[in-house]
């Protein structure tokens, strides 16, 4: 009930005031707390435009939107690639107003050179230098079930279900990096073959569109092993903000797991626009399940990314964003 009020402020605040810089939220307390920053001062009627509507809500003045940030945090990307560097992630930290890096110690040897980056931003930043690889999409090997997989062994997590625009054909989206798999596993354990049609691994995120033509598509998804829910709809990319609740499922994990978000948008090797969660929830094998919150759906799992060296989180793709990845070719399925 809360989130959704906080997003409806959001949507007021946007319409209202053009020196929005962002929102977020945070929930590990016993109650969540939430925030607005506005870039120069926070407008005269901010404050009781949230009362009205019964949100207690943290209004704050900065001097970057998040607009802004992101696009620092894809100057960075350049900046490090430049250097030489192919392991990288990049994202923002909008509650501190800066952006972040990370490359790997495997390549930071004697190949290594000093990033340009120390002259082409304008935003607080910082690079860490992550003792192992930084990110690595989730398609490993492992055996059976409801899944997408090939005759080696790969597999991965089938995410929402889909058609070609305009037409009868059925199928479902999954991670792009999937693209080699070519059997999908219904939930009796029945066999069909699933043909690749499109897949897009880029800025926009980690996409992959296959029909299965001796199936029929129904707009549910799988939560758990037997549990399912039908779509209903998507989240904007408005709707997805720090702190938010969210919840995944991959075949490997064979579990539901939910977390918060920590960075709204964040490039790992290459992939961007990637949400980033606050925990490592996920597994190889999952790549390609569906993130939502009750009957909306979120995104595509991608893999994990690990920006910081404390561990590898979860990252998705937002979900929002297929149309545009695979060319406005298909529809999602709902309910």
């Amino acid at each position: 009930m809360l989130q959704s009020r906080f997003d409806d402020l959001e949507l007021q605040y946007a319409a209202r005031y053009p020196n929005l810089a962002g929102v977020w939220s945070k929930q590990d307390g016993a109650s969540p707390e939430y925030f607005v920053r506005f870039v120069g001062a926070v407008p005269a009627g901010a404050a009781a435009l949230a009362s009205w509507l019964g949100m207690k809500v943290t209004l704050e003045s900065g001097a970057y939107t998040q607009e802004e940030l992101e696009a620092q945090a894809s100057q960075l990307e350049a900046d490090l690639r430049a250097s030489g560097y192919t392991d990288i992630a990049t994202g923002v930290d909008l509650a501190a107003e800066r952006v972040f890096g990370a490359v790997s110690s495997l390549e930071a040897s004697s190949a290594f050179r000093a990033p340009s980056v120390l002259t082409s931003l304008h935003v607080p930043f910082d690079i860490t230098y992550v003792d192992g690889p930084v990110g690595a999409v989730e398609d490993a090997y492992t055996y059976g079930g409801r899944t997408l997989k090939n005759a080696a062994g790969a597999t991965c997590t089938t995410g929402f279900s889909a058609k070609i625009f305009g037409t009868s054909t059925d199928g479902f989206l999954t991670a792009g990096h999937c693209s080699q798999l070519t059997t999908y596993v219904d939930p009796s354990g029945g066999i069909h073959a699933a043909n690749l049609k499109e897949e897009y691994e880029g800025n926009k995120g980690d996409f992959a569109y296959f029909d299965v033509p001796s199936s029929i598509s129904r707009p549910i998804y799988y939560t758990t092993n037997t549990a399912s829910r039908v779509l209903f709809g998507v989240a904007a990319n408005a709707d997805i903000d720090v702190g938010d609740w969210l919840c995944v499922y991959g075949r490997a994990t064979n579990a539901t797991k939910c977390g918060t978000v920590h960075t709204t948008s964040i490039s790992c090797n290459g992939i961007g626009q990637l949400v980033l969660m606050n925990a490592n929830l996920t597994t190889g094998g999952d790549s390609g399940g569906p993130w939502w919150t009750g009957n909306t759906g979120y995104g595509i799992h991608h893999g994990k990314c690990n920006p910081w060296g404390l561990g590898a989180w979860s990252a998705f793709s937002r979900l929002y964003l297929f149309d545009d990845s695979l060319g406005a070719k298909y529809d999602l399925l709902f309910g």
